[in-house]
């Protein structure tokens, strides 16, 4: 066996072993901006459609400071897919559309989205921009705003039948260019956005409810969708951070939040992650994800690391990291989950231990527990029930591994009138969460454990 073998087995770094992170890691990258399409522009739906108001760019904010939160609806807010008699339509709503793309269709909302609009209207003005057509627009926001109180702003869309793919831009939503210091954008793709707009994006992951084919739902759509809460957080926080002078506008705010996520962690990646950038390892997409959340990363380990982050803990790096107290060994969604919630997450869920191949949830200490269920209940919408709310917080103590078998478990305790189901479900989440993990969330949902 050659040397560079020896070391590829000793890295765990096969290089015909696909990493499953890769695509997701890359996803939240910044892009370069599309270049086809300049000339076109979208329409501004008419207040005989929505009530759609216009931007007046000399009136001050009503009620003190308010953002401008500017809303993609497909992917970001809900998904859609055509309707067959093969579909299974839980928890969709069904609706039909007229125009060139005539037919049935399912709607399904992100998890959270009823919560989330009317706790960002507080501190927001609400606006919707879409590259989807007229006819399917007016369609979506019948079903997620059929009373017209929320969006009241400014909607833009595509004409029916209009086929040009054109990069969105805030000049559309407004062109005074002082009122456009505080809009904020919540969009699953960066991409879809100018260059002079991108800085106030903030990139929330892919929601796809639907398999491809649409003839059922996805495999894990069932999975509490926390998304539009870690959005909801972050945008607190921006508006907390301009309205108290801690930043001048949204781009600064937003870069200043991003970077603060790994700010102070040092890095060094392990088990061929930086394989997709052989010939200059520091342009690997882990890399640049980490740098762009405000980590260090290192090519060997040094006594500054404090994470080893690998798709393996068969390594020497890793064997290293498990040797040191201070330093985390964890998989690579540990960072990936940080990025794309904008918080450095727990790495308990993701970390290595010397007597295992996986990442595990290891014991966490009751106190610890108390304190972390208090953060996330802190951010939380106070209209969620306590399902909705023990939805999420099961995702915050259940290891990354196993949440999908947790939620089938959680549907069945919450569902099943039957003592002895709902029992047998309770006692599998305890094996899966801890005992105390998961007694400290039963209490916070008001449940009995």
């Amino acid at each position: 066996m050659s040397r560079v073998d020896r070391k590829r087995e000793r890295e765990g770094a096969s290089t015909t072993s696909p990493d499953p992170y890769l695509e997701s890691a890359a996803a939240l990258l910044p892009t370069l901006p599309q270049l086809d399409g300049f000339g076109a522009s979208p329409i501004a739906m008419g207040e005989s459609e929505l009530e759609a108001g216009q931007i007046d760019p000399h009136a001050p904010p009503e009620g003190g400071f308010r953002l401008d939160l500017v809303l993609d609806l497909d992917h970001t807010l809900v998904h859609a897919t055509e309707w067959s008699h093969a579909s299974a339509s839980t928890g969709a709503q069904r609706f039909f559309l007229e125009g060139p793309r005539r037919g049935h269709y399912l709607l399904r909302a992100r998890d959270g989205l009823r919560a989330f609009l009317e706790e960002a209207r507080q501190i927001a003005n609400l606006y919707i921009y879409t590259m989807g057509s007229r006819s399917y627009t007016r369609q979506v926001l019948s079903l997620i705003d059929p009373n017209k109180e929320v969006f009241t702003e400014k909607v833009l869309c595509r004409e029916d039948g209009q086929e040009e793919i054109f990069p969105k831009s805030l000049a559309h939503v407004c062109e005074a260019e002082h009122r456009r210091r505080y809009m904020l954008v919540v969009d699953d793709r960066e991409d879809a956005w100018d260059s002079i707009s991108r800085g106030h994006v903030l990139q929330i992951p892919a929601f796809r409810y639907f398999r491809s084919d649409g003839a059922a739902p996805a495999a894990d759509p069932s999975g509490a969708d926390s998304a539009l809460y870690d959005v909801l957080r972050v945008l607190q926080a921006v508006h907390a951070d301009i309205h108290e002078g801690r930043h001048p506008h949204v781009p600064s705010a937003l870069l200043a939040r991003r970077r603060a996520v790994l700010h102070g962690q040092h890095l060094v990646f392990s088990g061929g992650l930086l394989n997709d950038a052989p010939l200059n390892q520091k342009r690997s997409a882990y890399w640049r994800l980490a740098e762009v959340f405000g980590a260090t990363c290192h090519l060997r380990m040094n006594e500054q690391v404090t994470h080893v982050v690998s798709r393996s803990a068969n390594t020497n790096t890793v064997g290293k990291a498990l040797e040191t107290p201070r330093i985390f060994a964890v998989s690579p969604l540990w960072l990936i989950h940080s990025c794309s919630r904008w918080h450095r997450q727990s790495e308990e869920p993701y970390q290595y231990s010397l007597a295992t191949t996986s990442p595990r949830n290891l014991d966490i200490r009751p106190a610890d527990i108390k304190a972390m269920v208090d953060r996330v209940l802190r951010v939380l919408p106070p209209t969620l029930t306590k399902g909705e709310r023990l939805q999420v917080l099961i995702k915050y103590v259940v290891p990354h591994e196993h949440k999908e078998h947790a939620n089938l478990l959680l549907a069945k305790y919450e569902q099943e009138s039957g003592e002895e189901v709902r029992r047998k479900a309770l006692e599998e989440l305890k094996q899966l969460a801890g005992v105390e993990a998961l007694k400290t969330v039963l209490q916070a949902c008001e449940l009995t454990p």
